[in-house]
């Protein structure tokens, strides 16, 4: 029989992701279903297709709170990959990434929703000079709407953990593809095996003491070649919401692979 510490008695946390028919959706569905996640997969205006028999699947404009309310109901943590992705005209990136995440993050409140992985961007720091080395807390200096968005995104996550002590962890990624092609790719890149590893512990890991995690990517920024850390971080709740996040030197729920990636990401 089976201990009471046995890590196959923990209950699995029900995780939503949005933006599942997107690039790194369609990568990151499959990859966490076979690592036997509890996945509730949303898709954009077109129902998906479901990969496996009885998938927990749904759909639809996440500016509608009625949309959001499936895709969040019952669920512990949500990967946020939902969202325009590139630089577009005002109106659309305001639609896609202001309206509909603070719909999402209104969601996450009602539904007590644990943590929201949110996919940032180095769009939201890229205009930093290719010469300056920039630390982790470097000011923001988006290059274009897309990055602008990021940047109130990062502050909308960090909004709705003061006020409503909903966790987030945020990323910026660069290059998340299965190798870089060039060196501008080289220097962001977040590989897929890096990116699902970051998912699954930014998924499962538990409650903890508000801190922040260095970032994953090296530095530089795939579009212009400015050289920039990628910031990761993350916020949880210790009793009561901190309004100032405690440095730590890593999780030590995260693999050994991380934690070295994320002390050589800082130095």
């Amino acid at each position: 029989m089976p201990s009471a510490s046995d890590p196959s008695l923990v209950p699995r946390p029900k995780v939503a992701l949005s933006g599942a028919g997107g690039q790194l959706g369609r990568f990151l569905r499959p990859a966490l279903l076979d690592r036997g996640i509890d996945l509730r997969s949303g898709g954009g205006h077109e129902p998906l297709a479901p990969i496996r028999p009885g998938e927990d699947l749904c759909h639809g404009d996440l500016r509608d709170p009625a949309n959001v309310d499936r895709l969040l109901r019952g669920a512990e943590v949500l990967i946020h990959l939902a969202g325009t992705s590139v630089e577009r005209p005002l109106p659309e990136v305001i639609e896609n990434n202001l309206v509909a995440l603070n719909a999402v993050y209104e969601g996450a409140r009602r539904h007590g929703v644990r943590r929201v992985v949110f996919a940032s961007s180095n769009h939201a720091i890229g205009m930093h000079d290719v010469g300056t080395k920039l630390g982790l807390d470097c000011d923001f200096r988006p290059d274009g709407f897309y990055g602008l968005s990021k940047m109130w995104g990062e502050g909308l996550a960090r909004l709705y953990w003061d006020k409503h002590g909903v966790e987030s962890v945020c990323v910026r990624i660069g290059s998340t593809l299965p190798r870089p092609t060039d060196f501008r790719q080289l220097s962001t890149w977040f590989g897929l095996d890096d990116f699902l590893q970051f998912s699954c512990s930014a998924a499962s890991t538990r409650r903890r003491s508000a801190s922040w995690w260095p970032g994953a990517c090296p530095p530089t920024h795939a579009a212009t070649g400015r050289r920039r850390p990628a910031r990761c971080w993350a916020t949880a709740p210790h009793r009561t919401p901190r309004t100032t996040p405690r440095r730590s030197r890593g999780s030590r729920t995260l693999s050994t692979r991380w934690r070295s990636v994320f002390r050589a990401a800082a130095s």
